[in-house]
């Protein structure tokens, strides 16, 4: 995790970025997505959130759980919310393998619920389009914002 927060503080010229979350508040949301999504939290992305709660760059997102610090500091990260975006993608389709963790314009990364798995897959083919599968919410990540 270390080597993905130092690419991020490099990436944004040490800029701030959303303050990490509280235990509390990442064991509420995980309990949320249990009950509505079918499965917790990973571990891995909870422990992204309690050190920075999302994060955006070259038109690649993690996603944020909406609080008081987004809603005044990083207004653009309003559309990037975990719940909303989750519920509105289970509303509108019939796939539910995945707990949705951020998007690009092409990609999703999600946590598979079945394989209990990080995987990239392609948004015009959830179902099928995977780019990759990976053991840890870092091995994903360094993937998705493509760190060496």
């Amino acid at each position: 995790m270390d080597k993905i927060i130092s690419k991020i503080l490099i990436w944004t010229e040490n800029k701030s970025q959303p303050k990490g979350l509280s235990e509390e508040t990442i064991n509420k949301v995980s309990e949320y997505c249990a009950e509505n999504f079918g499965s917790h939290l990973p571990q891995g992305y909870q422990d992204f959130l309690k050190i920075m709660n999302g994060f955006s760059y070259d038109d690649r997102n993690i996603f944020c759980c909406y609080n008081d610090d987004i809603k005044n500091n990083f207004p653009r990260y309003d559309s990037l919310d975990l719940v909303t975006f989750n519920s509105e993608f289970t509303e509108n389709t019939d796939i539910d393998e995945y707990i949705f963790l951020g998007r690009s314009s092409l990609d999703f990364i999600a946590y598979s619920k079945k394989n209990n798995n990080y995987v990239i897959v392609d948004q015009g083919n959830v179902v099928h389009g995977k780019h990759g599968e990976y053991d840890t919410f870092e091995e994903l990540i360094l993937n998705f914002f493509q760190i060496k």
